[in-house]
This record gives structure tokens, C-alpha cells and sequence, in this order.
């Protein structure tokens, strides 16, 4: 009976420990001052769960880097042509770049 006891106590603690660091991690997410502007380019913007996978791993990268990301979303269709696209995806992410170096 007490180790029955004992492994629950055992469980709860590490439990309470991954609450406790989840927590604090959305505390600092919260807390956090600094923003970076993201520019997300795309064909089927209005559908944005099409991109879940790019804006979660957006997020990710930007909590490694202690920022805040603000995701602006552009119509590709809105841009003139193929050369203009690239310039703006290309000079973005060179922008992006300068804010973190992820280790």
C-alpha cells in the first residue's frame, strides 16, 4: 500500500513540475516586450489553417528567439509579378534573419 501511495505521490510531483514549467513559459511568452513582423505570402490566405504547420513553426522559432511574432498575411495575388515575389520573400527573410541565430 505504501508504494502504491508513494508512486502517485511521485506522479503528482512530476506532474505539478510540467504544469509549473508550461507556466512559467507562457508567462514569459505573455510578458514578452519584443515583436517581430512576419510577412507570410500566400495563394490561399483566407484559409489560414493551410499554413498551421508554417505558423506553429514560426512560433517556435520565435520563442527560441524570445519574440513576439506578428504574422501579416499577403495575397500572392496582390504582388505584380514573379520577380517582385521573390525580391519580397527573399529581402524578408534576410530581415528575419538579422533579428536571431538560432543555436
Amino acid at each position: 500500500m505504501l508504494k502504491m501511495i508513494e508512486s502517485k505521490v511521485k506522479s503528482k510531483l512530476t506532474e505539478q513540475h510540467l504544469i509549473d514549467s508550461w507556466t512559467r513559459m507562457a508567462e514569459t511568452f505573455d510578458n514578452m516586450t519584443n515583436h517581430v513582423k512576419i510577412d507570410m505570402v500566400g495563394k490561399y490566405i483566407s484559409l489560414t489553417y493551410s499554413y498551421l504547420s508554417v505558423v506553429k513553426a514560426l512560433l517556435h522559432a520565435c520563442i527560441s528567439c524570445s519574440l513576439k511574432p506578428h504574422i501579416e498575411w499577403i495575397a500572392a495575388s496582390n504582388l505584380k509579378d514573379e520577380s517582385e515575389k521573390s525580391v519580397y520573400i527573399i529581402s524578408d527573410f534576410h530581415l528575419l534573419e538579422s533579428f536571431c541565430v538560432i543555436n
